[in-house]
């Protein structure tokens, strides 16, 4: 073959892998590099619009109504429209406010100021138009300031989908100080409908309960982020290739 033939077709070979393996990349790099996490207030008020946005630049959801209701075209920390929605199945008892300053869990104030309450009911919830191919991590966060509630305060939650999962957000200490409280599940996989019940008791030996927020966050597959690591060193290898050929 004819060496100048020879180097086109080389070069030529090289220009398709390298846009076919920019290709891959593009498609892969947002499973990769960004897990979409969603961001919910669950403290009923008319001041915030819906959605809004805290001073660290994460864009909140925040419900129309304290009671049963759909919270549809949820919106991701970055503002962007997701296919999710959450869904509260069962109401919680009221909804309150009040200073809860100094958090350690680095919550917005206006999140850990505002939240639902529950006393005698027994609220439930249900996030749709998940992924059933994905597993997500949520965390529910709970905030009090006791001195204005001098009974301590803790929720039973169980998340139901491909599996069942249960904790307890427990908001204790001295009378007086701000209580913060965290309660995280992960490789919680939804049930074939892309959905994730969520059942709220009030703990045992406590009167009440009391939730400020919750984030859901898809975790990428295992296998997305070999194969996009595939394609970065088949970039990498087409692009030293590219190089020599130059020489």
């Amino acid at each position: 073959m004819n060496p100048s033939l020879h180097r086109s077709w080389k070069a030529r070979a090289g220009r398709f892998c390298l846009a076919s393996a920019t290709l891959l990349i593009a498609g892969l790099t947002p499973d990769l590099t960004h897990a979409q996490t969603v961001l919910l207030h669950t403290g009923y008020n008319t001041v915030q619009p819906r959605p809004w946005q805290d001073d660290q630049g994460n864009w909140w959801n925040r419900p129309t109504t304290w009671g049963v209701g759909t919270w549809s075209n949820l919106v991701d920390t970055e503002n962007h429209a997701t296919a999710i929605s959450y869904q509260t199945t069962a109401m919680f008892s009221s909804y309150t406010s009040g200073p809860a300053s100094g958090d350690l869990l680095d919550y917005p104030d206006f999140v850990s100021q505002n939240s639902f309450v529950a006393t005698t009911h027994s609220p439930a919830g249900r996030f749709s138009g998940l992924d059933s191919t994905k597993t997500y991590t949520i965390t529910f966060y709970a905030a009090q300031n006791l001195t204005n509630f001098v009974t301590q305060q803790g929720l039973d939650i169980t998340v139901t989908g491909e599996s069942t999962a249960s904790g307890s957000l427990l908001l204790t200490g001295p009378v007086g100080q701000a209580a913060y409280s965290e309660l995280t599940f992960e490789n919680l996989r939804p049930a074939e409908d892309g959905t994730l019940s969520i059942a709220y008791t009030i703990a045992s030996g406590f009167s009440r309960g009391t939730l400020n927020a919750i984030s859901i966050t898809a975790i990428p597959e295992p296998g997305a982020v070999l194969l996009g690591i595939g394609g970065l060193v088949m970039l990498v290898s087409i692009r030293r290739r590219k190089s020599s050929l130059r020489k």
